[in-house]
């Protein structure tokens, strides 16, 4: 499934950057 997929790829990007540490920085 492609979701599958995407999740993976969501888990990976977040173990790197972080959920919120980026993001709520920027704003």
């Amino acid at each position: 499934m492609a979701n599958r997929e995407a999740i993976a790829a969501y888990n990976r990007h977040v173990d790197e950057h972080g959920v919120f540490s980026d993001g709520v920085r920027r704003f």
